[in-house]
C-alpha cells in the first residue's frame, strides 16, 4: 500500500512552482501561435531557441492515446475562439495537417531552454469550430521531421506550390483599398482590381490579417468564401491569385507543360 504524504509534503508538491505549464506551437501558414494554459503570460523560448511571449488562453486536452498496434498516438484538444482567432485562420486557410507541438516545461526552468519536456508532436486534423472552440484530433506522424520523399505518387492533383520553382507560374498579386461591399461583406469592390474575369479565383484576399479564399472575380470586384466579421471597406487589401491543382487551373495559366500531377492514374494490374 503507497505511504500517505504528509500534510507539509503534499503542500509543496501542490505549489505552482511545482507544477509544469503547457506550451502550445501551432504551426499555421498565416504564423505560429505560442499559447499557454497558465494563466498569465509565459516567457520561454521558440522551437529555435529564441524568446518568445507564450500567451494565456482556454485550452483543454485528453490524455494522449498510444497504441503498440498500427493505429497513430493522438490526443483530443479544445481551444477557446470567443475572440475568433481561430475562426480567421479557418477562414483564410487549410488546417489540416498543419504542426503542433505540446511541450511541458516547470516555471522554475523557464530560463533553460533544455528544461522543456517533449510532451507530443503531431499533425492536425479532424477540426471544428463554432463561435466557442476549435477543437481538434492531433495525430502522430511518422514525417513529422519533414523527411523529403525522393519521388512522386500518382496522384491526379499537382503537387508543386502555386507560383514556387516547380510551378513555373509567377503568381499575380495587387494591393489597394476596398471602396465598398456587398450585402453581408461576401463581395468586395474595388479600382484596383481591374483584372481580367477569373484571374483571383482559388487565390486569398488578406485585410488586417484576417485572409480569406477568393470564389469569384471579375473586373473590379471578388467573392470570397466566407464574410468578412467586420465592414472592410476605406481598408488596404493585399491579395494574391491562387490555384485549385487541377489540370483545368493548369490550362487557365498556360502552364500545362509544368503541370506536376498525373493525367490519368493507372490501373492496378495483376501480372501473369
Amino acid at each position: 500500500m503507497p505511504r500517505p504524504l504528509t500534510s507539509e509534503v503534499a503542500l509543496v508538491k501542490n505549489m505552482a512552482s511545482n507544477s509544469p505549464v503547457e506550451l502550445y506551437l501551432l504551426f499555421f501558414d498565416s504564423g505560429t501561435l505560442y499559447l499557454t494554459d497558465c494563466q498569465e503570460p509565459v516567457e520561454f523560448f521558440d522551437e529555435e531557441g529564441s524568446p518568445q511571449t507564450y500567451q494565456p488562453w482556454g485550452v483543454s486536452r485528453g490524455e494522449i492515446t498510444t497504441s503498440s498496434q498500427t493505429r497513430s498516438n493522438h490526443v483530443n484538444i479544445s481551444f477557446d475562439n470567443v475572440g475568433r482567432t481561430f475562426s480567421d485562420i479557418v477562414a483564410a486557410e487549410e488546417t489540416r495537417r498543419k504542426k503542433i507541438f505540446i511541450w511541458q516545461v516547470f516555471l522554475e526552468q523557464l530560463n533553460n531552454f533544455a528544461g522543456r519536456v517533449f510532451k507530443f508532436g503531431c499533425y492536425l486534423d479532424g477540426p471544428s469550430i463554432d463561435e466557442k472552440t476549435f477543437d481538434v484530433t492531433a495525430y502522430e506522424m511518422l514525417d513529422m521531421y519533414e523527411v523529403r520523399v525522393p519521388r512522386r505518387t500518382f496522384q491526379l492533383t499537382c503537387p508543386w506550390v502555386f507560383g514556387g520553382v516547380e510551378c513555373g507560374v509567377t503568381a499575380p498579386t495587387a494591393s489597394g483599398t476596398v471602396d465598398s461591399s456587398g450585402e453581408g461583406n461576401y463581395t468586395l469592390y474595388s479600382t484596383a482590381l481591374e483584372q481580367p474575369v477569373g484571374t483571383w479565383v482559388n487565390g486569398f484576399i488578406t485585410i488586417e490579417g484576417q485572409g480569406r479564399q477568393v470564389v469569384a472575380s471579375e473586373s473590379g470586384q471578388v467573392t470570397v468564401t466566407i464574410p468578412f466579421f467586420t465592414d472592410p471597406a476605406t481598408k488596404t487589401f493585399n491579395i494574391k491569385a491562387g490555384c485549385d491543382k487541377t489540370i483545368a487551373d493548369c490550362e487557365k495559366w498556360e502552364n500545362e507543360q509544368f503541370y506536376g500531377g498525373f493525367l490519368y492514374v493507372p490501373e492496378s494490374r495483376r501480372r501473369r
